[in-house]
Formats: structure tokens, C-alpha cells, sequence
């Protein structure tokens, strides 16, 4: 089977939750003799890394930032590409023009396309005046929603999103869980010190402030706590995460790091505290419970994971999620149930071997 990957991201170029998901896609693709494809934006980054996948940068294009998504730009040169390679299954996984395009050319050649939502959010825009000021993001989302309506199949990662599909499109979604890899239980070394984490990137959706706040409110437990906070800056945040390293010898900001250093930590972490407006489904959710690291989110509890497999708390407030944490480095035998919990569950949903042969399927078949 030839499968196109269309993404404007490699994933040995950026290293999102989304391009994560895509790697494991590819390399299981590969691995069952499979040709892959991948069309992606050139950005400069030199790739060492032999793969075995064929792939297709098209050449970024700069534009001024008033103007808005550039991706409607890079049409023609898609279809082009789509033309040559002769696909037999186009996957796409990004909420851009670039998903529209892949169903139009499947729509007129013949061919699978399968889309994949990543986030809630992909279906929250709204036509407004911001909006309308930016004329390349009006087309942009325009040509996405060709995505959400002529897809062959449309993979959702939550019930949110399957029945918010189901009431605006007519469209039935696919249940798909997040993915990650099985992890030796012999790599988990944690210390008698409660780790505690916050991992994404630093910006509005993801409420870096509220880790900082917390880290204020928990001096009282210095002597007991280690809390590092891990992802790509941005200069907004800079100087109050600065401060926090200054007055709290038991707080460190890493910033953006490999997923192997990633890993290193959270095998050695305790808890994970997730301050998120909202969340699709988290990979970091799904890496921590595989390293029996209970979730502390404020608002992500997706398909009621959390509270139904009580692998972690949802705290509405920053006063309730600074209890929780309280509570658990008093009981540390309860941070090990829950641990265990978690464990157990990501093993049976959310391990490769378990998710990614109900992917396959959905590709290969009519």
C-alpha cells in the first residue's frame, strides 16, 4: 500500500504532540512493508536520520504575519506532488487548508483519505472580525472544513469530538486512543523527593502561570518537593519562571528538551500537573500514566479517563489542585495505587501493539 503522510511538520523537524503520533503511524507503516510518503514543509533543519520513508519538502514559504495561515498557499504545489506519487491512502492530521486538498484529490481520484482531529479546538473557529482581517486564514479554514465533510474517515480522539463532528458535519468519527510506547517497569526509578512536572509549550491555551502560582503556594513542602517545568519558551513567561529559579531552590525550568531527556525525568517523576484551557487528548497524559505518574489536571479529563479509572484528580481551582497535592505527599502509598492504576490502564488502551493494528485497518479497507 502507498501511503502519503501530508503534514506540514516532519517529524525529525518538530516534535509536537501531533508529530509524535504521526512517527509511530509511519514507523508501524514501515515496519509492515508498507511505502510511505511524506509531503512536508522544508524549514531548514538538516535530517541525519536514515528512515526509509520517501519524503517531499516543498519549499517554506514567508509571508508577511497580517496576511494569516500561509498554508493555502502551498495548493498547487500539493496536488503536484499528490499527482506524482499516486497515493492509495492520504492521511492527514493538522486542522489547515492542507487536509482540504487531500480530500479534494481524493475525492476526484479515487483515493482514501483519512483525517485524523488533533485538538478540540479544530472545531471552534468562527468567522469574526480578527478572523476576516487575516483573508488567507478565511480561505485556509474554508478548504479545512472540505476535510470534515468529504474524508472518507475521520479518527477523533475523544467522545467531545466524535459527538461535536456527529451535530455539525453529519459525520460519524472513529475512536482512536493516543498512542505510546511500553515502558520497562525496571526504568522507573523514583526518589523518596515528590517530583512533580508540567510539560507543553509556554503559551495562552496551556496556562503556564498557574504552575508558577503553584509553585508559590507550595513552599511550605520545599524540603519534600522537586518541581521542574519542561517546554519550548516563549518571552511572555520568561521573567516570572526566572523569579520562581531565583526565590525556590526546589523549582527548575528545563525548557524544550529531546523526548529521550523527556523520558529520563519522567521515570523519575511522581506526579503531573496539567493547567490546560482544554486538551484534545494528551500525549503527556498517556507517557506519564505509562510511567505510573498519576494526572492533576484543572480542566482535560478526556472520555472521563481520569475520574473514571481514578488515575489522577481534576481540580477546578488552584487552591483544590495545591490540596490534592498536599494530600498525596502525606499519603505516598495512595501516589503508588494510583501509580499502579495507571499503569495497568495505559497498558491495556494506550500501548502501540494494542492501538495501532485498528489504525491499519482503517487504512487499508474500503
Amino acid at each position: 500500500m502507498r501511503v502519503v503522510i501530508l503534514h506540514p511538520a516532519l517529524y525529525l523537524q518538530v516534535s509536537g504532540g501531533a508529530e509524535v503520533q504521526i512517527a509511530y503511524l509511519a514507523s508501524y507503516l514501515l515496519k509492515n512493508r508498507h511505502e510511505v510518503h511524506f509531503i512536508y514543509e522544508e524549514k531548514g533543519i538538516e535530517i541525519t536520520e536514515s528512515t526509509g520513508f520517501i519524503l517531499h519538502p516543498v519549499r517554506k514559504i514567508n509571508i508577511p504575519g497580517g496576511l494569516g495561515k500561509r498554508w493555502i498557499l502551498y495548493g498547487r504545489k500539493i496536488i503536484f506532488e499528490l499527482t506524482q506519487i499516486k497515493p492509495e491512502v492520504i492521511y492527514t492530521r493538522f486542522a489547515s487548508s492542507w487536509a482540504g486538498f487531500a480530500s479534494l484529490y481524493s475525492r476526484k481520484y479515487s483515493v482514501r483519505h483519512v483525517h485524523s482531529i488533533a485538538s478540540d479546538t479544530e472545531f471552534s473557529l468562527k468567522i469574526s472580525f480578527w478572523l476576516l482581517m487575516r483573508p488567507l486564514s478565511v480561505l485556509d479554514w474554508w478548504y479545512y472544513k472540505n476535510a470534515l465533510k468529504y474524508a472518507n474517515k475521520i479518527l477523533v480522539q475523544n467522545a467531545y469530538q466524535g459527538l461535536t463532528l456527529q451535530k455539525k458535519y453529519k459525520r460519524m468519527g472513529i475512536l482512536i486512543n493516543q498512542m505510546t510506547q511500553e515502558v520497562d517497569e525496571s526504568l522507573l526509578c523514583k526518589g523518596e523527593r515528590i517530583q512533580i512536572l508540567w510539560i507543553g509549550n509556554l503559551k495562552g491555551v496551556k496556562c503556564p502561570e498557574l504552575f508558577i502560582e503553584l509553585v508559590h503556594r507550595l513552599n511550605y513542602l520545599e524540603d519534600k518537593i522537586k518541581m521542574i517545568m519542561i517546554g519550548r519558551p516563549s518571552p511572555k513567561y520568561l521573567d516570572m519562571i526566572a523569579l520562581a529559579e531565583r526565590t525556590y531552590s526546589y523549582f527548575q525550568y528545563l525548557g524544550e528538551l529531546t523526548h529521550n531527556k523527556l523520558y529520563r525525568i519522567m521515570n523519575q517523576s511522581h506526579l503531573l500537573i496539567n493547567t490546560s484551557v482544554n486538551e484534545g487528548f494528551s500525549n503527556t497524559f498517556v507517557e506519564a500514566w505509562m510511567r505510573k505518574i498519576p494526572v492533576l489536571s484543572m480542566n482535560a479529563n478526556p472520555n472521563n479517563v481520569i475520574t473514571d479509572n481514578e488515575i489522577g484528580y481534576i481540580t477546578k481551582t488552584i487552591e483544590e489542585l495545591s490540596g490534592k497535592i498536599d494530600l498525596l505527599i502525606t499519603n505516598r502509598d495512595l501516589i503508588d495505587l494510583m501509580g499502579q492504576r495507571a499503569f495497568s490502564y495505559a497498558i491495556q488502551n494506550h500501548a502501540i501493539n494494542k492501538v495501532m493494528p485498528k489504525v491499519l485497518d482503517i487504512l487499508i479497507s474500503d
